[in-house]
């Protein structure tokens, strides 16, 4: 029995499956990713990590009560400025009040919190 020919039009038993296979799987993967979608769109993301809801519902259950225990103007004025993070200016002008009034409120509300 002749020996087997081997060159580039004759490869050896195994290396035409693998070639082919691994022809295949290069086109398959290019197909499953979307079209104008590559890897490199990608690069560098990384999912966000979870915040713990728990958390955040004990800080707004704690946040609620202090702000109840307050007088209404004070509990308004301090919600405004530190909760929304608006200006003393525009702070003072959603209730028509003076701007020196609002920042007596917030500092009454904080100190009276801070006693506690």
């Amino acid at each position: 029995m002749p020996a087997p020919a081997v060159g580039p039009e004759h490869p050896p038993g195994q290396a035409l499956p693998r070639g082919r296979n691994a022809a295949v799987d290069h086109r398959r993967r290019d197909r499953s990713v979307p079209v104008g979608v590559t890897a490199a769109d990608f690069a560098g993301t990384a999912l966000a990590p979870v915040r713990d809801h728990a958390g955040a519902v004990e800080d707004r259950t704690v946040l609620v009560g202090a702000l109840r225990a307050l007088a209404p103007a004070h509990r308004e004025a301090m919600v405004r400025f530190h909760v929304m993070g608006r200006a003393g200016k525009r702070v003072a002008a959603q209730p028509g009040v003076p701007r020196g009034t609002v920042k007596s409120r917030t500092r009454h509300g904080v100190r009276a919190r801070r006693a506690e």
